[in-house]
């Protein structure tokens, strides 16, 4: 990294670059250090692991959104994260000037124009600082939150990423911010660094430092005495999972608290969205949607004294808050610009207020609304008074928050969650707090505590499993064999279970290697590969297991019983075996089977895009062959084969 001595003096280069050159150099900021663009998950186990290690070392947590909290000095280049950005190119926000959008310029390029303006004349960055104080305003000014590292602090945007983007791209050394920081007690001060990095996955870690290298280049010297640090940080210690425990303990009873408070937001939000698809562009919903919003802003946001001094109370027609001289504002109302979760609590209170004065409209969406078949199958539990948990409630209705590029969200997420618990025979289904309300009638220390499958009416699910659609029926099903489980009858296929995770199988290709076998084209395209026949104790063919085509993992060709539960043909399973064993053997020679998903084969060829939506697409992306035509009973009919691949 430069030294201070080393940015460019005022004033600014800037502020003489033509439109194309604004447009360019606004692209070129994607290359600054940014901190887990790619996925927001990692960035979230970092910031509960610094979290964890503070709360239980008793560090000092200044709010940089208390009004008291004073501004510091700050280069923007140690700013590495911000909501909402994919990088530090990425903006959202629509320029306010017309000028600017007669340009195509959103409002990142139109705050450095201003910078750029005021660097006119300034004589060093001090001078130009003060003369930024209508850029970077102190009513609503930048927040952070500081990360201190050995090498020096790294920021979080709180509040302020177009504005922090800006100062990146005019070349700007220092801006005014609020400050929020983790204050160690005295002499702990490297603990929260080193501490948190080891409750953090391997991954958030790498990305972590990868960033904190970029901003703070290593030596070998500084490499040596960070190691040395870090080891006696540790050596203080007696175990870092007793640590993990301590937190977990510690923050049990809000989770209790929460995970119902969740569940309540994440039900009105869904269905606020939901009824919103057929109300959007109603003139009287988008009337009450603007009430809504200006009550959140007044309400939760921003004092009336100073909302009023700024705006006219109106918003406009594409959602901006409207100032008093009669201009469009940058803030949009109605999106995310005015605080966490603004648009899902403004939307969900402009349906409320809708359908307090139309209710018979609401009755008329509600009755005709287009669900999905998992969307479905959560609201039958929920309709029973058996909420499934968060993760399953969430992965079900295609939450857009835990969407993946490559499994969606939906089917194929839930499969993976339950094939988790298949193997290992723990895990959450249902939400806690109802679990806990099942308990609280044999709370009096006298009544035996009955088996949980026996309270749970999950007879119920089983009565509707035929009115479900194939996959949301399959998902049921797991779910239903999990609660109460499945004895295997003698016709049925009982699998050894291996509950050690292993370490590959799950690739989105799998699919690839016997769609090319169960086509004929296997001998041009894996010369070298070959394959495994599994059978039962009869000989007749129960799995195929490819060795040499990607990692090694078998199809299922018939339904079997893996711990209690029934899992379809066309799932995709890893064998632990005797590494000589090839060609045909039955399963009994084997040490036991890891569930690991369904692949695509597993459902119908009239149902297969629905389920599995992003891995469809996936196949038909990289062309794999006949992925939306071929059965598991046309693999079936080639196992006599796979001996002579």
């Amino acid at each position: 990294m430069a030294n201070q001595s080393e940015i460019q003096q005022c004033e600014l280069d800037c502020a003489s670059w033509n439109d194309a050159q604004w447009k360019e150099e606004q692209r070129k900021l994607s290359k600054h250090p940014y901190l887990a663009s790619h996925n927001n998950e990692l960035f979230q186990g970092i910031g509960h692991a610094l979290g964890r290690v503070a709360k239980l070392r008793g560090y000092i947590s200044t709010n940089p959104y208390e009004p008291d909290t004073p501004n510091q000095i700050i280069d923007p280049r140690l700013i590495v994260r911000a909501p909402s950005f994919a990088n530090w190119s990425d903006q959202y926000h629509q320029a306010h000037s017309e000028e600017a959008r007669e340009r195509g310029e959103l409002s990142v390029i139109e705050i450095g124009r201003k910078i750029a303006s005021r660097s006119t004349g300034s004589k060093n960055s001090n001078q130009l600082l003060q003369s930024l104080d209508d850029v970077f305003r102190e009513e609503d000014r930048v927040k952070l939150r500081q990360i201190n590292g050995p090498r020096g602090p790294i920021y979080f945007v709180n509040d302020g990423s177009h504005r922090v983007a800006a100062a990146k791209l005019t070349g700007l050394e220092k801006i005014k911010a609020g400050v929020g920081t983790y204050t160690p007690p005295e002499g702990e001060e490297d603990i929260l660094w080193f501490e948190a990095r080891h409750l953090m996955s391997p991954e958030a870690w790498q990305e972590l430092n990868r960033v904190y290298d970029l901003i703070y280049p290593p030596t070998a010297d500084i490499t040596a005495s960070e190691a040395t640090i870090e080891k006696t940080v540790l050596g203080q210690r007696e175990d870092l999972l007793m640590l993990q425990q301590e937190y977990e303990a510690a923050d049990e009873e809000l989770r209790k608290k929460s995970t119902a408070q969740h569940l309540e937001r994440k039900t009105r939000f869904d269905r606020a969205e939901k009824i919103y698809e057929t109300l959007k562009g109603d003139p009287t919903f988008e009337t009450i949607r603007n009430q809504a919003a200006i009550e959140h802003i007044t309400s939760n946001i921003l004092p009336n004294d100073y909302f009023y001094n700024e705006y006219n109370g109106e918003i406009s027609s594409d959602g901006y808050l409207m100032k008093k001289d009669g201009t469009e504002s940058n803030c949009r109302a109605i999106g995310y610009d005015v605080g966490p979760f603004s648009y899902q609590t403004v939307l969900a209170n402009a349906v409320d207020k809708y359908e307090s004065q139309f209710p018979e409209r609401i009755a008329e969406i509600l009755g005709s609304e287009n669900l999905s078949p998992n969307q479905k199958l959560t609201r039958l539990f929920n309709e029973f008074g058996m909420p499934l948990n968060n993760d399953l409630q969430n992965m079900l209705n295609e939450d857009e928050d835990i969407f993946t590029t490559r499994r969606g969200a939906g089917f194929n997420q839930a499969i993976h969650y339950l094939a988790r618990i298949i193997n290992s025979g723990k895990g959450e289904i249902f939400n806690y707090d109802y679990i806990e309300s099942l308990y609280e009638a044999f709370d009096d220390g006298k009544t035996p505590m009955p088996p949980l499958k026996t309270l749970i009416p999950i007879d119920k699910i089983i009565a509707k499993l035929p009115e479900l659609e194939e996959e949301a029926q399959l998902v049921a099903q797991m779910i239903v064999d999990l609660v109460i489980g499945y004895t295997p009858t003698e016709t049925d296929i009982n699998l050894p279970v291996w509950n050690e995770k292993p370490d590959a199988g799950w690739c989105s290709t799998a699919e690839l290697y016997f769609l090319e076998y169960a086509n004929h084209i296997h001998k041009i395209t894996r010369p070298m590969a070959t394959f495994n026949t599994i059978t039962d104790s009869e000989g007749t063919p129960i799995m195929v297991e490819k060795i040499g085509a990607g990692n090694q993992s078998a199809i299922t060709l018939k339904e079997t019983v893996l711990n209690g539960v029934r899992i379809p043909a066309g799932s995709l399973v890893y064998i632990e075996r005797d590494k000589k064993l090839s060609g045909e053997f039955p399963i009994t020679e084997c040490h036991g089977v890891h569930f690991l998903r369904c692949t695509t084969l597993a459902i119908s060829p009239e149902n297969r895009e629905r389920a599995f939506g992003k891995q469809i697409d996936f196949q038909r992306n990289n062309a794999m062959p006949a992925y939306d035509t071929t059965t598991i009973e046309g693999l079936t009919a080639n196992t006599d084969l796979f001996s002579t691949w």
